[in-house]
């Protein structure tokens, strides 16, 4: 969830970044005075105390990037919408989300909880999310703040272009801790991502290109899960999966600008479905100067209801 993402701008190619915020977060909720919830108490909202229904056929319920990276499991309620979302670094519980719907079904908020970890079966409530909707039935904006405070930790707006299809992502953070304002403004090729820019008023931060898609649909099964999970932005948005993408970071070396580069190449296998279950990808970062370009090898996998 985004109130896990302190850097939401940066993060969308950086998921190590991400699982080291929430590492922290989890940690930290522990010693907040907010009310610690005991899993056996039925607290309203509390994820311990739900008991979700079997998956749909088919519907994502889980991702998993490498060895001991960061696992996101995902189950859902009877209408079929996702519920309960837990992630994990490795084996290593840091959040739970719970997924509140009105009484039509419509997304309302996210409750996250960080787990007491000198009390089993106990959590506190850290972090909540809010939704607004505009009137073609669409999220619009998508508001994080910290539980015991109430302060701001992110803000997401989305606009859509005329078929439906988000077109920027505008965010910002609590202006205590940062003013920046940044805006990813994405370019189809037909439904899929093809180029994302993220800018800062004039200032491109970054922009990744995807260069070729393999015709096969994306592991994103439910239209909130771009929403709820922590996914790269062509992932999330796009119909199907990315050959190939190509990273440009900027960066400023005192008074001279560079860049960074990276370079990820996507290797797939399909269930009976189509859908990938597994990725294998190699990453090339071609960093600032004259530097040797260093190449790493990773998996992701995903895996579906039955």
């Amino acid at each position: 969830m985004t109130h896990r993402k302190q850097e939401r701008m940066f993060n969308q190619f950086k998921l190590h970044g991400t699982l080291l915020a929430a590492l922290l977060l989890a940690g930290t909720a522990c010693n907040k005075s907010t009310p610690v919830l005991d899993g056996n108490t039925n607290p309203a909202g509390d994820p311990a105390a739900i008991a979700p229904e079997a998956a749909a056929t088919g519907q994502l319920v889980r991702t998993s990037l490498g060895g001991n990276g960061l696992v996101q499991q995902i189950s859902y309620n009877g209408k079929k919408q996702p519920l309960v979302i837990l992630q994990y670094a490795g084996n290593f519980l840091t959040t739970k989300d719970s997924v509140v719907y009105d009484a039509g079904g419509k997304l309302l908020k996210v409750l996250s909880y960080a787990p007491d970890f000198f009390t089993k079966g106990k959590f506190t409530l850290a972090g909540n999310t809010t939704f607004e909707w505009d009137n073609n039935g669409r999220i619009s904006r998508k508001i994080t703040r910290d539980q015991e405070t109430g302060s701001l930790e992110e803000d997401n707006r989305y606009t859509y272009d005329a078929t439906g299809k988000v077109a920027t992502i505008t965010t910002s953070t609590n202006p205590e801790i940062s003013k920046l304002v940044t805006v990813a403004t994405l370019t189809y090729e037909n439904k899929n991502v093809k180029k994302i820019v993220h800018a800062s008023g004039t200032d491109v931060l970054s922009h990744i290109s995807v260069t070729g898609f393999d015709n096969h649909p994306s592991y994103i099964t439910h239209p909130l899960l771009p929403y709820l999970l922590e996914l790269t932005d062509y992932e999330a948005f796009g119909e199907q999966n990315a050959v190939e993408t190509r990273n440009v970071q900027y960066v400023n070396l005192g008074s001279k600008r560079d860049s960074i580069v990276t370079v990820t190449k996507n290797a797939y296998q399909y269930n009976a479905a189509s859908r990938p279950v597994k990725v294998a990808f190699t990453s090339t970062i071609y960093s600032t100067g004259n530097q040797k370009p260093v190449t790493s090898n990773g998996t992701a996998e995903y895996t579906y209801g039955k």
